[in-house]
């Protein structure tokens, strides 16, 4: 990887990160507060209101009855093995993809 691309990316996680952060300094209370994902996919909602795995840079939050139904659902990963659907709070969620950026973006630096 040339060290412009490098600058690019490096940019670009600097951008999402603080985007995250803006979210974390909002102190509200929230009824659809949680977030699910199914391996290193969160799920969101299509126009027909059906649930999708999804690279979302700022995924769908859910409700607990919304949860609920969700976690009755059964996932699949490329290889056609269950994967277990996981719950977190928003802000835990966003603390902790915060945190993975700020690592990476230190890695791609160090290089």
């Amino acid at each position: 990887m040339n060290r412009e691309k490098i600058t690019t990316t490096i940019l670009e996680l600097e951008e999402r990160a603080s985007a995250y952060e803006r979210i974390l300094n909002v102190r509200m209370l929230e009824r659809c507060n949680l977030i699910v994902q199914v391996g290193p996919m969160t799920l969101t909602t299509n126009e027909r209101n059906e649930v999708v795995p999804q690279m979302a840079r700022f995924p769908t939050q859910f409700s607990e009855e919304g949860v609920r139904t969700i976690m009755d659902m059964t996932f699949y990963n490329g290889k056609d093995e269950e994967v277990k659907a996981e719950v977190f709070g928003a802000r835990e969620w966003y603390l902790r993809e915060v945190s993975k950026l700020r690592e990476l973006i230190d890695s791609l630096q160090d290089l």
